[in-house]
């Protein structure tokens, strides 16, 4: 994980649900979490992520909706995100979404980390293939 350290990160939705999962991989976002609450990286989410995870939290894991607004206070708590909407995203998340035959939505992630200078962290190899962009980082592939 030393790849991390100091960084921007930029997190989907594949693997914040990681943080409240038993899947493959959990310990590793565990560890990238600690990262954050260390001081020792700084964690950028796109609005849209909040949508994501509360969309999964609700509908796929049927957690309790206090649960949610828990678990986005703690997301909201780190995210270093200064961006106030998701329209200064928008122009260069469509020409990407275009340009690689993906969605607005996926793209918005790959467009922020490289607003930022950050690194995208994922764990969806089919939305955010790494001949996207040379900030993805897979989940799996981390040591």
């Amino acid at each position: 994980m030393k790849q991390l350290l100091n960084q921007r990160l930029v997190l989907d939705a594949s693997v914040l649900v990681k943080l409240i999962s038993t899947e493959t991989n959990s310990q590793k976002i565990i560890s990238i979490w600690q990262l954050f609450i260390e001081n020792k990286s700084e964690l950028y989410l796109p609005q849209i992520c909040y949508f994501e995870i509360a969309n999964v939290m609700l509908v796929s894991k049927k957690i309790a909706t206090k649960d949610i607004f828990l678990f986005i206070d703690e997301l909201k708590k780190y995210d270093k995100n200064q961006i106030t909407t998701e329209l200064e995203l928008l122009k260069s998340s469509i020409e990407i979404a275009q340009k690689q035959k993906i969605t607005p939505y996926d793209a918005i992630y790959i467009t922020l980390a490289e607003k930022i200078d950050g690194i995208l962290l994922t764990a969806d190899f089919q939305h955010h293939k790494k001949q996207f962009s040379k900030r993805i980082y897979y989940l799996e592939n981390l040591k």
